[in-house]
């Protein structure tokens, strides 16, 4: 299973860590609005990040997402849950 992670702060990277550990999960795509952040994740774990939230939304493969994003992102949270 393709799955999303948004936020790549230190939760972000928790996650990902256990989400790695899992048989199940084949694929891990992340995303933060911080391009440090989205680079950091990349050489740390190797997996695919963007800046670009449309690009994890749109993609019709990733089956579940994790919002690790801090509480500010709460507006989008709802959003997204709509």
């Amino acid at each position: 299973m393709k799955v999303g992670v948004l936020g790549a702060g230190s939760m972000g990277g928790t996650v990902i860590e256990h989400l790695g550990k899992c048989p199940q999960v084949k694929e891990i795509v992340a995303q933060d609005i911080r391009l440090e952040r989205v680079q950091k994740l990349k050489e740390q774990y190797g997996i695919k990040a963007y800046t670009d939230l449309e690009r994890i939304l749109s993609d019709s493969e990733v089956k579940l997402v994790f919002i690790t994003a801090s509480n500010a992102t709460i507006p989008l949270t709802r959003l997204l849950i709509l």
